[in-house]
């Protein structure tokens, strides 16, 4: 073969070459665009989903360490930590979740999902309950509407997990004070000394704190309880104990008491509360009521019998 002959071959399996890696380098860069512009890196959705993992962001993961437990709002362990790790880049702590199963990895990693830490201090089961310590800390995951987008990313709240009666489905309302006296998320809501929602949201704003209540159950579960008439009042016995014919009652509050209006009325979604204290559960919307008049009350208070 003549020297031209080679130097000509030479030259063509170099352009080759460059054709072949420009073609290469077009389908990477292509799948990239096209991967981020539809669904923000689908493939990496796919490789968590199909590891069953997930990464959280919190800001403070003291109490989370590898192999803290993953449960359900309601007790049931679904997956574990594997990892800890700080990310430099946005000075956040990184969690990388495992799940058990799959499956149901596949129905919780969806857009709409929370995750919720569970920390080992003392928790009020109830108002007029005796408080337990939680066995150490865990990670609690409430799942989002079933069908939605797929996710795998989430932010871990500092906000205490809400009480496992509550559902995509329950009713919410938004209840506004003045003062709400120390109430804040995860306080109670009673109807007659029975717990039937939680508070999960105070914000304030200006004058008035807006009070985010979840109701238990159904919306037609709740639904006589926000009517027109409801009442809405703030129980502030912190801690003190009473005294009613011999017997000590002590009040762990403060808790939301709920006295609702006409079952007829309309149903609403905002309220304004009351500032005096609650009403005895004995006391209804159709108690009689009388004024008495003295020339000293003798220190008497609003809430003695």
């Amino acid at each position: 073969m003549s020297d031209v002959a080679k130097a000509e071959q030479h030259r063509g399996k170099r352009w080759g070459s460059l054709i072949s890696w420009a073609l290469i380098v077009f389908c990477l860069g292509g799948g990239g665009y096209y991967a981020y512009t539809n669904g923000h890196l689908n493939f990496l959705t796919r490789y968590f989903r199909e590891a069953s993992v997930a990464e959280l962001s919190a800001h403070d993961i003291k109490s989370i360490s590898p192999g803290t437990i993953v449960e359900l709002n309601g007790g049931i362990e679904v997956g574990y930590v594997r990892q800890t790790y700080a990310d430099r880049k946005t000075l956040k702590s990184k969690i990388v979740i495992e799940f058990n199963d799959p499956a149901l990895a596949n129905r919780i990693l969806v857009q709409g999902t929370e995750f919720y830490i569970s920390s080992a201090r003392m928790r009020r089961a109830g108002p007029q309950a005796v408080e337990r310590l939680l066995p150490g800390a865990r990670i609690i995951v409430v799942p989002g509407t079933e069908g939605a987008a797929a996710k795998t990313q989430f932010t871990l709240s500092s906000q205490l997990p809400p009480d496992p009666r509550i559902t995509q489905e329950s009713r919410r309302i938004t209840v506004r004070w003045k003062s709400v006296h120390g109430l804040q998320i995860g306080d109670y809501v009673q109807r007659g000394g029975v717990e039937v929602g939680q508070v999960r949201n105070v914000v304030e704003e200006g004058d008035w704190a807006r009070v985010s209540i979840a109701f238990f159950g159904s919306q037609q579960d709740s639904r006589n309880l926000c009517v027109a008439g409801s009442r809405f009042r703030v129980d502030r016995f912190e801690g003190r104990k009473l005294e009613f014919r011999g017997l000590e009652r002590e009040f762990f509050g403060p808790v939301v008491w709920l006295m609702p209006g006409d079952p007829s009325g309309d149903v609403r979604d905002s309220f304004y509360g009351e500032e005096s204290l609650p009403l005895d559960a004995r006391i209804t919307n159709t108690s009689p009521r009388v004024n008495v008049t003295w020339h000293a009350a003798h220190k008497l208070e609003s809430g003695d019998w």
